[in-house]
């Protein structure tokens, strides 16, 4: 896997199968405690590749993922990216605060009608107020956040009261 590339380098990362198997377990039990199942429709927004031929969407049949590529919001693929949201129908969105702020701001800006989604899953970054603000207008539905100390480990999560719960099995791994 990689890293998810927010500083503009993607650092390349490996697991075993047991450990892979492992890492999912505890990622989806996180999104079962916020109403996402299994098979469940969602977007996973993240910086995939910076090669501009790379697609904009790509679709996980095994977790039925809609994966959008960071860098094509950038690009200003804007509306194709908000299109394809909102004819997918995720029941959870899980990203940087950052893109899908972008995302909201020019859906704000352009009166494009909000997208519902059930769970709106943010991580490894601060979200600011007036982010949450446009956030709330253009994606409603319930925020949660995590934080963890490196890159896809949970050693605590986080709802919309900005308190965190440790994740007890962190602490045994």
């Amino acid at each position: 896997t990689q890293t998810s590339g927010t500083t503009s380098q993607m650092t390349l990362l490996y697991r075993s199968q047991y450990h892979e198997a492992f890492r999912r377990a505890v990622v989806w039990r996180f999104h079962s405690q916020h109403g996402h199942n299994f098979r469940d429709r969602w977007v996973a927004i993240a910086c995939r590749s910076f090669d501009p031929r790379s697609p904009v969407c790509e679709y996980n049949r095994l977790e039925n993922c809609l994966l959008i590529n960071t860098y094509h919001i950038i690009r200003g693929c804007r509306d194709e990216i908000l299109e394809a949201i909102r004819d997918f129908q995720p029941t959870m969105i899980w990203t940087h605060p950052s893109p899908l702020g972008i995302l909201a701001e020019y859906a704000f800006a352009k009166g494009i009608q909000p997208i519902e989604v059930p769970v709106i899953a943010t991580f490894a970054e601060k979200m600011y107020p007036h982010i949450r603000k446009v956030l709330h207008e253009v994606f409603p539905g319930k925020y949660i956040n995590y934080f963890a100390n490196r890159e896809n480990s949970f050693a605590s999560w986080g709802n919309s009261d900005d308190r965190f719960y440790e994740v007890s099995e962190y602490c045994h791994m």
